[in-house]
């Protein structure tokens, strides 16, 4: 649907001349419009490293947790000085 988009945009039809055209509904075309522009304005994702606030050389210490039940078997904390956790499940 993105690239019927573009094609619209080319097209110099109205948009509901378009969806009319290739047979979509009006509604349904101009979600796709929508999310179209949603993802072309949106900025690009990026990662940021998180690291703790710790000198350098001090340990941060990384244990299990006890398990309560089941369904957290295999689960992981990560407490950084300060009070910020990571639980990772497993």
């Amino acid at each position: 649907m993105l690239g019927k988009v573009k094609e619209w945009r080319s097209s110099g039809l109205s948009m509901n001349e378009f969806a009319s055209k290739h047979g979509f509904s009006k509604t349904g075309f101009n979600y796709w419009v929508k999310k179209n522009r949603k993802l072309t304005e949106s900025k690009p994702v990026s990662f940021v490293e998180l690291s703790p606030a710790v000198k350098s050389g001090e340990i941060v210490e990384v244990l299990p947790e006890p398990q309560e039940s089941a369904i957290h078997q295999g689960s992981i904390v990560i407490t950084f000085p300060g009070g910020m956790s990571v639980k990772i499940y497993g």
